[in-house]
């Protein structure tokens, strides 16, 4: 797989929360076009062959001597919680991993190495119930669930500091994203229930939210070339393909890319806190340069292909 925003680097960047899903695809990249990467994540994983590790919880952790003694170049903020279900039922927990865990980043930049480059990445869950066209980053925040809300407060954060202290920050508001390695969310759901019960797939809902899915390997672009080519003075970029998808649809082309033909019932008992529709201006995107590359057919077949060999049969 390859990455490239067109820019190779050479740089030192840290990448927080780079044991997850974005983060290890964003390590992959840096390190394919030659940058130096550190990993700092809470969980005790083993980094990505060619990278640096540091074990540490932002929460307790103070980061000033690191990024003082790293020198970094940039930093990718992935650290934080992902999950809508989570902010509903602990909100608290919520804004501390998203909200607090920015801001002591943010200032421990501020303390300790304040010309470091910092790429937020937030959500497209800021903006709530976007309105019935292509969402333009402008549109007034009003989030859904407390997700959303913390999100958006990390946002006003990384701003701030860039007016205030003149950090050089950016905010990328990712949509819906999906591939290889990430096993949850609507897509894998989907993916697993076509394997599990091939003659019908049940969907939460009733298929009508829509939805601008982005595969994994465009959003690692789209994010390298945000943190390349953007100013950097506090600005927001939506990340997406700016295509409407509606989970219906989405359902028929999972069961297409997983050579099923299930009946499609829709079952209704969706979660708390979903907006109906999120679509993405993405004009901000395109003029930093960045086109996607990958149409949803063929995200969903290597998603797909990943599902089989790593999931289902991962012998």
């Amino acid at each position: 797989m390859t990455h490239d925003s067109g820019d190779a680097t050479g740089r030192h960047l840290l990448v927080t929360g780079g044991a997850g899903f974005l983060g290890g695809h964003i390590v992959d990249a840096l390190l394919e076009r030659g940058d130096a990467v550190t990993v700092l994540d809470r969980v005790g994983t083993a980094p990505r062959e060619g990278a640096a590790f540091v074990a540490a919880d932002l929460l307790e952790t103070d980061i000033s001597d690191l990024l003082a003694e790293g020198r970094f170049d940039g930093v990718f903020h992935l650290a934080g919680n992902v999950e809508v279900p989570l902010s509903v039922e602990h909100p608290d927990r919520d804004f501390t991993l998203n909200a607090g865990i920015t801001i002591r980043v943010l200032e421990a930049l501020r303390r300790a190495s304040p010309r470091t480059r910092f790429l937020l990445a937030s959500t497209a869950a800021i903006y709530g119930e976007a309105f019935d066209g292509a969402c333009p980053e402008s549109q007034p925040a009003a989030p859904v669930a407390p997700y959303g809300a913390s999100k958006w407060i990390a946002e006003c954060y990384t701003e701030a500091f860039a007016r205030e202290f003149g950090l050089p920050t950016a905010r990328a508001r990712i949509f819906s994203m999906y591939g290889p390695q990430l096993r949850k969310h609507v897509v894998f759901d989907l993916i697993a229930k076509c394997h599990g019960r091939p003659e019908r797939l049940e969907v939460l809902g009733d298929g009508e939210p829509v939805r601008d899915f982005i595969f994994v390997e465009d959003a690692v672009r789209a994010l390298l070339c945000i943190a390349d080519r953007s100013p950097h003075a506090g600005e927001a970029v939506n990340v997406a393909r700016g295509v409407p998808v509606s989970v219906a649809e989405l359902a028929g082309a999972v069961a297409a890319a997983s050579g099923a033909e299930p009946d499609i019932v829709f079952v209704g008992m969706e979660g708390r806190g979903r907006s109906q529709r999120w679509v993405a201006d993405i004009a901000r995107l395109e003029a930093l340069g960045h086109r996607s590359r990958v149409e949803l057919s063929d995200g969903l077949a290597r998603t797909v292909a990943w599902y089989r060999s790593e999931v289902a049969d991962p012998s």
